[in-house]
């Protein structure tokens, strides 16, 4: 690995600021990740940080307290006839009182750096600016989310991580497909919303497939409510129907058969999912996952396979294809098929579905008229 130019500004390199922070305690520098992130040896970003004043090389005390634990500063004591109490930094400057010496031979080979104030400054600073900038970029993909617009949202995270990131980063096409995989899903599971609250309820759930939100209802109101009155459990029962259907229009690809296969061990499996376990379905009329009345706190953690040869399982079903039923209309849209087809020309201009949906859906309606 070779060196960064001498004139190298590497306070705005996220990649070195991510290397000096190990250095906020006495640390010899001899992790792994420097060539990586800082983009030359650990020898030479050393180098420039002691040059720009960041770091220091450690002295005795800090050398010894580094080499020896409590337990054996104490014996070292007990060995010179001396009483071994008190804090580690006491026991450290005791034993450099009485064993000098011994110290300096014991630390001989050892040689560790720690940041100056200058150092603590620069950290400091960076990660403050870091959380100012996070929280702009949230707001922003959030903004973008409530809209429909996956790519603008997903870009606002990559332009984010792309400043801040210690490595480089690249960014997904796949991962702009599962944002947007959240605003086809509206699983039964979760009951009847309004158009409105189901885009209010995807978009934080696609906040937290973005930013791997802890806090699953952050970006929902106080007074936001769903049928199931769990709004945390709606989001994750959200996420993994939109992780399902996305895998299954990948697989279509490939196969036209598929075998349901859950785990075993999951603790959360409800007894409607499990029943489904070793069914198989043409690939266009899988059933809705998590089901209708599935109990578990997460959804359904559950793989398919290719069942090619294999005979269907004769039973009901629920096509995974999402139709209209899925939203619940009220029964006096549903018997008017304009008042129908406006809704979903909304759903589609929301992008609650795609256009094939749409089309499919359209052709059934006229059919009937």
């Amino acid at each position: 690995m070779g060196k960064l130019p001498d004139n190298y500004d590497w306070r705005h390199s996220p990649g070195h600021l991510w290397c000096l922070h190990w250095f906020r305690n006495p640390n010899a520098g001899k992790f792994s990740g420097w060539e990586v992130a800082a983009k030359e040896s650990g020898q030479f970003a050393i180098e420039r940080f002691i040059k720009d004043g960041a770091i220091v090389v450690c002295e005795l005390p800090e050398l010894v307290a580094h080499k020896f634990k409590v337990p054996e500063l104490k014996k070292i004591l007990q060995r010179h006839g001396q009483k071994a109490t008190g804090s580690k930094t006491e026991l450290v400057d005791l034993a450099l009182s009485v064993a000098r010496d011994e110290m300096e031979e014991a630390t001989r080979k050892l040689k560790l750096y720690k940041c100056t104030q200058l150092g603590l400054d620069v950290i400091d600073e960076h990660e403050r600016n870091k959380a100012a900038a996070e929280v702009l970029a949230q707001n922003e993909s959030h903004k973008q989310l409530s809209a429909g617009n996956a790519k603008e949202a997903y870009a606002t995270f990559v332009a984010f991580r792309r400043r801040f990131s210690e490595y480089e980063y690249s960014g997904s096409p796949l991962e702009v497909e599962r944002l947007r995989s959240i605003f086809k899903s509206a699983p039964k599971v979760i009951g009847h919303l309004e158009i409105g609250d189901w885009r209010t309820l995807q978009a934080a759930a696609a906040m937290k497939l973005l930013w791997r939100e802890r806090n699953e209802t952050r970006w929902l109101s106080e007074t936001f409510a769903t049928p199931i009155n769990d709004n945390a459990r709606a989001i994750r029962l959200l996420i993994a129907n939109a992780e399902f259907r996305s895998q299954l229009a990948n697989a279509a690809r490939s196969c036209k058969k598929v075998k349901l296969v859950f785990e075993p061990d999951d603790v959360d499996l409800c007894e409607q999912c499990a029943t489904l376990d070793g069914s198989v379905h043409k690939i266009d009329r899988v059933p809705e996952l998590p089901t209708e009345h599935c109990t578990s706190s997460v959804g359904c953690i559950c793989r398919f396979e290719d069942a090619a040869g294999q005979d269907e399982t004769k039973s009901s079903t629920i096509s995974v294809v999402m139709d209209t039923e899925a939203y619940d209309f009220p029964n006096d849209v549903q018997d008017d098929p304009v008042a129908v087809l406006r809704q979903l020309k909304q759903m589609l201009d929301e992008n609650l579905i795609d256009q094939s949906e749409y089309d499919e859906k359209k052709k059934e309606i006229v059919a009937r008229m």
